[in-house]
């Protein structure tokens, strides 16, 4: 389990920093006279392709990576603007592919800020109706959520859900050995299904599906769902797969949907008869716009027409804020999985309202917005067709079925040499381990713990700590080795490597926590982020960064000799890890303002590490809870 994958991922290239200007190259970042001392003005230029889309979404956007504070944009070129920050991060923002320069300039009392968007301040709704309020949140041991409001959850001893009561509905799921959900019992009042209900038969072998209600289910050799049989109630289903596992047409009755993708697996059509809709995304796989054209002629005089815009999308951190359509506006309200639950239109009424059984199965409310929207189930894109069952959800990698709680193709990322110790990541074809409240999926390959707004903030921490392992290299200092084996211990998301990231509620006085469980190769560490600490340092990357190398410096030693037990040894640890912490303010010059470890000033100060390790070890053991 890693974090999620997002679109303004840093993509360090320190052996490319140059820029060709009529034939010659000079450098990226072109420092002035400041030597790295404190905060100085820097013109960034991004990159000629950059400045094509929204060139102010992508400014802010850096200045959030690395540290910066923007000024009012002056110039005439959209491309420029001019931000204040310390040498050692515009190096870095040099760095990135979508900045062609960073030059330094002499530094004026600054003029005011552009303030950042403030979408998040627009009023919303404490809940979703009289009967879907959304209440409190409620949580077991484990960081499982068990109310939220008047719904409730239960678990069994693997954390999979086994019980649920949705708007006063219950819904109970078995499951076998392997993890496969064999039944989804009281479920009523799904939306476009008559029998939201689902009873299989499962391959133990393969862990395909023979029957669903009672229709049969083949598998082509790749994994991939090809056909579902009809039945008296529903209508069969037919499913085409390219070379990479990617469906190419559905056909379900008469509904016969054919997609096409980009080399990076992104959906960029669906065609429908003659009519075709076209979607442009950001880096992250986000919907942008929308557009429409309907198909004439065939072969060689194949032509498309009448072009029309349809939607705009507005995203804000990851998350759905509103969309923009020739009739007008509107804004959604989201759950903590990044579910659109309420619909409200310029004027602040209610225009729609969803509501979802835990693995994604909508309930059929009043009113609906008409066109329906597609995002739905966690923010995902949902292909909305007529017939029990057969509607599915696009999620990048391969398209998940939410009436049966899993996938259709299995996950092309699992390696199962490394999950080995956690049975219930085996099975390639089950919905984030059957805890659909507590984890999302956001590309269809790996899951991670926590609202998308949460797994934002963690890979925008982990984004600071590669950078920092990356600049500590490039100027050679002690720290890069360390920093560097801390980034390897994390690794890049997607990657099934025995670690995991998740988010719960510690307790007052805690952040974050590292467990390791499982012996030999197959050990399992999970760093374990509390929800508050994560809410409050959610716009302080750097803050996460020092955090994530403190718990993955611990990581590093407990799957190498295990968990400390003795005062001795868990007071030497917590040194190791304050001291690597104090590495990335050393890489990015900034000073540490919680313990005082390294400053600007002062550089290390051994006295501060101690005086932290200490603490940290007393709140372990106490007066005596630890053997000398």
């Amino acid at each position: 389990m890693k974090t999620i994958a997002v679109a303004w991922l840093v993509h360090i290239a320190l052996l490319s920093a140059a820029v060709s200007v009529g034939g010659a190259t000079r450098p990226k970042f072109r420092p002035a006279a400041s030597n790295g001392a404190g905060d100085s003005r820097y013109v960034v230029t991004l990159a000629e392709d950059e400045a094509v889309g929204d060139p102010n979404a992508l400014r802010q956007e850096l200045a959030l990576i690395y540290g910066a504070k923007p000024e009012v944009n002056a110039s005439s070129d959209a491309r420029q603007f001019a931000v204040i920050m310390t040498s050692a991060r515009a190096r870095l923002l040099s760095a990135d592919s979508r900045v062609s320069e960073v030059v330094e300039v002499p530094l004026t009392p600054p003029a005011p800020t552009t303030p950042s968007s403030s979408a998040h301040l627009r009023s919303r709704p404490s809940g979703y109706g009289d009967i879907g309020q959304s209440g409190t949140y409620t949580y077991d041991g484990a960081g499982n959520i068990t109310a939220i409001g008047a719904d409730t959850f239960v678990y069994d001893s693997v954390q999979r859900l086994v019980s649920s009561v949705t708007r006063g509905v219950q819904e109970n799921y078995t499951y076998d050995a392997y993890g496969n959900r064999t039944s989804a019992t009281g479920a009523v009042n799904c939306l476009g299904q008559t029998n939201c209900a689902q009873t299989v038969t499962v391959d133990s072998n393969t862990n395909h599906l023979i029957t669903i209600n009672g229709a049969a289910v083949t598998y082509d050799a790749a994994g991939n769902i090809k056909m579902i049989a009809a039945t008296s109630s529903s209508p069969g289903a037919v499913y085409l797969y390219d070379g990479m596992g990617m469906m190419t047409e559905a056909t379900v009755g008469s509904d016969v949907r054919q997609f096409i993708y980009t080399a990076n697996d992104e959906r960029i059509a669906i065609k429908q008869g003659v009519s075709w809709t076209w979607t442009l995304r950001d880096q992250s796989g986000k919907v942008l716009r929308e557009f429409t054209s309907l198909e004439s002629g065939s072969g060689p005089n194949l032509a498309m027409t009448n072009w029309q815009w349809a939607k705009d999308y507005v995203w804000h951190d990851g998350l759905l804020l509103a969309t923009v359509t020739p009739s007008g506006t509107l804004h959604y309200h989201l759950d903590h999985l990044g579910t659109p639950r309420l619909i409200t239109d310029a004027n602040g009424v209610k225009v729609a309202e969803h509501a979802y059984y835990p693995f994604g199965a909508e309930i059929n409310l009043t009113p609906h917005e008409n066109p329906e929207e597609a995002m739905k189930f966690t923010g995902h894109e949902r292909d909305i067709v007529a017939g029990d069952g057969h509607t599915l959800d696009y999620m990048h990698a391969r398209y998940d079925n939410a009436s049966l709680g899993r996938f259709q193709s299995v996950d092309p990322a699992l390696d199962l040499k490394k999950v080995i110790a956690t049975p219930q990541a085996w099975n390639r074809y089950t919905y984030v381990r059957n805890n659909p409240l507590r984890f999302t999926d956001p590309t269809g390959r790996y899951t991670c713990s926590g609202s998308e707004q949460e797994c934002k903030s963690i890979e925008g921490g982990l984004v600071v700590l590669r950078a920092a392992a990356a600049e500590a290299t490039r100027a050679n200092q002690p720290g890069a080795a360390v920093l560097n084996q801390v980034v390897d211990f994390y690794g890049k998301a997607g990657d099934k490597n025995g670690v995991a990231v998740a988010v719960g509620n510690l307790g007052a006085g805690q952040a974050m926590t590292t467990g390791t469980s499982g012996i030999g190769p197959f050990k399992t560490t999970t760093v374990t982020v509390d929800k508050n600490f994560l809410a409050s340092k959610s716009d302080s990357f750097v803050r996460l960064a020092n955090g994530f190398a403190h718990e993955g410096d611990h990581g590093i030693h407990q799957r190498a000799s295990g968990m400390a037990s003795t005062r001795s040894d868990i007071k030497f640890l917590e040194v190791s890890a304050y001291r690597t912490q104090g590495y990335i303010y050393s890489a990015l010059k900034i000073d540490d303002h919680d313990f005082g470890i390294w400053t600007t000033t002062n550089g290390w100060d051994p006295a501060a590490i101690n005086a932290a390790a200490e603490a940290s070890t007393q709140s372990v053991c106490g007066t005596g809870n630890c053997p000398p």
